[in-house]
């Protein structure tokens, strides 16, 4: 029990028009647990408020700022290149970001080789190996080979394309951010059966790629 003494300076304390110690003490702890309530109720609105913007947000919204965040990474936020139906291959990085700027844009575009080749330079096979690899749907994509040359017959030559994979070129997020986009297309290697060569490299969306073969002519692509 609290002694006399003790109580009859609370209360000669209360008199003079001060608060007894003890009340102050409990009026400041109660202070502060009301201010930590009130914390943790703006904490728990954040938190609401944020989860039903997540929630209210659409695919399409998520997608353009999920790619808005992909661009400032592979590019250091610098603009991308514009992109272009028709480039020529190169071994850089810039190349990279033009195959990876086109797929934003463009449902078919085309790379061009500059000396016809027997298989895939390196950079432009990535991308192919990743179109192939990549599902939609739950289903991958296809690599076609295309004779371009119509008056050449065709003796069911079926061009090897895949061989070794060289190692990685990008460390494996930017890899995944740069290579993403591969799920909506297909590929077509332009293939000129007389020197049995690669010509051309051409991307092609996935709703689009049975009426782009058709204008290769019937028996002249294969996957």
């Amino acid at each position: 029990m609290l002694s006399d003494q003790w109580v009859q300076t609370q209360r000669l304390t209360a008199k003079m028009g001060r608060k007894p110690a003890l009340t102050r003490d409990i009026l400041n702890f109660t202070s502060l647990a009301e201010l930590g309530r009130i914390e943790m109720k703006n904490m728990q609105a954040q938190c609401i408020l944020v989860g039903a913007l997540l929630i209210l947000a659409t695919p399409a919204a998520a997608e353009g700022l999920f790619s808005e965040g992909a661009n400032l990474v592979l590019t250091n936020g610098e603009p991308l290149p514009p992109p272009a139906e028709v480039f020529a291959y190169e071994n850089s990085d810039q190349f990279d970001l033009q195959v990876y700027s086109s797929m934003q844009s463009l449902s078919d575009f085309k790379i061009t080789l500059d000396t016809p080749v027997e298989s895939l330079p390196l950079r432009a096979q990535m991308w192919a190996t990743h179109i192939r690899k990549a599902k939609l749907d739950r289903k991958k994509g296809k690599v076609y080979t295309c004779d371009i040359n119509q008056d050449t017959p065709l003796f069911g030559w079926l061009f090897s394309f895949f061989k070794s994979i060289a190692g990685s070129l990008f460390k494996k997020g930017k890899e995944y951010l740069l290579y993403r986009p591969s799920s909506n297309f297909n590929a077509i290697i332009e293939v000129d059966s007389t020197d049995r060569k690669i010509h051309n490299l051409r991307i092609v969306s996935r709703e689009d790629t049975d009426r782009i073969l058709a204008f290769y002519g019937e028996g002249r692509c294969r996957d």
